[in-house]
């Protein structure tokens, strides 16, 4: 599996197992991408915790669908689901946590370390999103 640290982010190798098809994961970065157009680093870091987030939950779907269908004494079946959810809770408040940040980041609510080349790209991310309208 090739994917390239730089566009789909430094973690994107190590949270892909062999049997996931990297595509996947290649149009999950691309549609998040589209949707946010990160311009910095710091953009593209919180794009890839909303990309690994999203890619996790959705093996997390697959693994508690593999809970239900086990043939498991409901014991272990619950505290097998209790981490599941868990696991769930803790994905879903990274994802909306990055999305928080690019929102603020795009708005220039971030606070006063902006840089000026930040405040530069979300001036001319804005005029161009007005222009599409």
């Amino acid at each position: 599996m090739r994917l390239n640290p730089i566009t789909y982010g430094l973690r994107a190798r190590d949270v892909i197992l062999p049997s996931e098809d990297p595509a996947e994961y290649r149009q999950l970065w691309a549609d998040l991408e589209a949707e946010w157009q990160p311009e910095t680093r710091t953009e593209r870091l919180h794009l890839e915790q909303m990309a690994i987030a999203q890619w996790l939950l959705a093996r997390l779907a697959k693994g508690e669908s593999r809970i239900y269908e086990a043939a498991l004494p409901l014991e272990k079946q619950l505290a097998l689901l209790d981490r599941v959810s868990t696991q769930r809770v803790r994905l879903e408040h990274s994802f909306r946590d990055a999305m928080r940040e690019l929102k603020q980041i795009a708005t220039g609510t971030q606070g006063p370390a902006t840089a000026p080349t930040a405040k530069a790209n979300r001036a001319s991310r804005k005029t161009r999103h007005s222009d599409t309208r």
